[in-house]
């Protein structure tokens, strides 16, 4: 139900089920629509025909600004974790697809806490993040034993919003 709420549905995508995920502008006007067909490898994601790649949660921006921080993740999932929690957080689809022009998006939002996968995707996004304009309001958060804040909010439910005050604190 609360996937549902972000307005994912099931559904398919050129005959193979899929879960959809739209992603919407800040006043929920439909940007694109990506399809989730598969749980590993590189052929898991698909967009429709035509959509560009936009970051994820944009329609949630408002909340990171009244916060005065957002986390920025790679994907949907991690994004799913924190706003369960009411933690503002915007994803980008894909580590290296970070663009500069989405950067006026974080406009009124004092802190971006980047969350650094370890992996190659998080080098990748650190990189080109680390270039951008927003670069002086970044802080990077590394989790340790986890992968990222889905694996973190799967093992530590209860703990995950101490978790996430600890990061900023560091």
């Amino acid at each position: 139900e609360r996937l549902k709420s972000y307005g994912l549905v099931d559904g398919n995508h050129l005959g193979q089920p899929a879960v959809k995920i739209p992603y919407y502008s800040r006043d929920m006007h439909l940007l694109a629509m990506r399809s989730r067909i598969g749980w590993a490898g590189s052929e898991r994601f698909r967009w429709r025909g035509g959509d560009k790649v936009h970051p994820y949660g944009l329609w949630k921006l408002p909340e990171a600004v009244e916060a005065g921080y957002v986390f920025l993740v790679e994907g949907e999932s991690d994004c799913h974790s924190c706003w369960c929690r009411g933690v503002p957080a915007v994803g980008v689809p894909g580590a290296s697809n970070f663009k500069d022009e989405w950067c006026s998006e974080f406009a009124g939002i004092g802190k971006v806490f980047l969350v650094r996968e370890p992996d190659r995707g998080g080098d990748a996004l650190l990189a080109r993040v680390a270039k951008s304009p927003i670069r002086d309001s970044v802080y990077v958060v590394e989790l340790g034993a986890y992968k990222d804040l889905s694996e973190l909010s799967q093992a530590d439910p209860e703990g995950f919003v101490e978790a996430i005050k600890g990061f900023m604190e560091a």
